[in-house]
Parts: structure tokens; sequence; C-alpha cells
């Protein structure tokens, strides 16, 4: 997200291609393309995606073991061999 205030684009020389933007750091006024950059964000992502597939696999994975069927006998849960 980048914002800014109307009075500096109409200040700035270069209007809104100037250094008239807040984005990712917010403590400096930057280019718009400089705002908006996120040069973390596709390791991040990846990051993310990694961790929420682990998260379903293992959601997964205790429901398969809520649902397994119990011997009659023995009271045993089977597995995945048996």
């Amino acid at each position: 997200m980048a914002v800014t205030e109307l009075e500096r684009i109409t200040a700035d020389p270069d209007g809104a291609a100037g250094k008239v933007w807040l984005g990712r750091d917010e403590d400096e006024w930057q280019a718009l393309h400089e705002a908006l950059d996120n040069p973390d964000g596709d390791r991040l992502y990846t990051v993310q995606r990694k961790e929420a597939h682990c998260r379903k696999e293992e959601r997964e994975a205790a429901q398969r073991e809520v649902q397994r069927p119990v011997c009659t006998r023995c009271g045993a849960k089977f597995t995945d061999d048996r």
C-alpha cells in the first residue's frame, strides 16, 4: 500500500512520479515504484506457501487418524499396513 497527499503531488515538479509516496519505508518519501517495491515478496510467499502446505498435510493426517477404524476384538487402531 502506498499513500500520499494531494499537496505533495502538486508541489513536486515531477508530480506523482516524484518522491511523494509513503510505502514500504514509512519514514521517508519515495517515488511510486520504490514505495510499491517488494524485494522479499517472492521469497516470503514461497515460505508461507510451504508452511501452509505442511499445516494442511498435518490437518489431513490428523483427520485420517481420527477416522481410522478400530479392531473390535483388541481395540487397537488399524495401521496403514493393516
